[in-house]
């Protein structure tokens, strides 16, 4: 019986410390890879190095990370300009996972879905939900908040948890973008500007869909607890019954 208790009882601990980590996503180690552009004849370089900042060392962008030709040797187009930490006085790059970019087809210009945590703030951490570069600067910004109605507290299982689906018609350079309330953004990738605005009919307030996806994550949580209370009551009672019956036969 003692075994039966405690096994439930680890499953129940076990099952409440996965939902406790994917609630605290972390994100993946930062590794440098390479991105060859539509035209041919331009390869994006993501490059890693380690910067101490006196305390850590953090793993960020090489400052040598940015665009190029694609020849031996290889010819840079520009690199991408380094976040400036004004506090500790020195230069932290920004790291893109590769997933998180989409680039114009002449490599001029490119988007960055939420923009990693790794190099940035506390304050900022997420809150980034496209940033717009011209020749590796950036020169437009959208936070979550200018784009959904929720705050970043209702979605942050994932860095780009504020959209579901995005699409990117290189001939326009038009980034199409749908959001957890079914709103699609379109922005111009050359200028960062939102260009068109669609918001659905159909669906319900982002505000109501989190309160029902809360209250049946609570539901099954607590569906889950009543239903090994009744195994180990159950198994209590068989017990109990087993000993009568053990009594009753000697």
């Amino acid at each position: 019986m003692k075994k039966i208790l405690t096994y439930i009882i680890f499953l129940c601990c076990a099952f409440l410390a996965g939902i406790n980590n994917i609630s605290a996503l972390s994100f993946a180690d930062p590794m440098p890879y390479q991105i060859e552009l539509e035209d041919g004849d331009k390869i994006f370089y993501m490059y890693i190095c380690d910067t101490n900042d006196g305390d850590n060392i953090h793993a960020c962008m090489c400052l040598k990370s940015g665009l190029y030709y694609s020849t031996d040797p290889k010819e840079n187009i520009y690199f991408i300009a380094p976040y400036i930490n004004d506090d500790i006085n020195i230069n932290h790059s920004h790291y893109f996972y590769e997933s998180q970019l989409v680039f114009s087809s002449d490599g001029k210009y490119f988007a960055v879905f939420g923009v990693s945590p790794l190099g940035l703030p506390e304050e900022t951490r997420g809150t980034i939900a496209i940033a717009f570069y011209s020749n590796g600067r950036q020169f437009k910004k959208y936070t979550q908040a200018d784009l959904v109605e929720a705050d970043g507290t209702s979605f942050s299982f994932s860095p780009v948890g504020w959209h579901y689906e995005r699409d990117f018609d290189p001939t326009k350079n038009i980034i199409s973008v749908t959001t957890i309330e079914d709103t699609v953004y379109k922005f111009d990738i050359t200028t960062g500007d939102i260009i068109d605005t669609i918001h659905s009919n159909t669906n319900i307030s982002n505000t109501e869909n989190i309160k029902s996806a809360n209250n049946k994550f609570v539901f099954i949580i607590i569906s889950i607890i009543l239903i090994c209370l009744l195994i180990v009551i159950f198994c209590i009672m068989k017990k109990i019954k087993t000993r009568k019956i053990n009594r009753r036969t000697n």
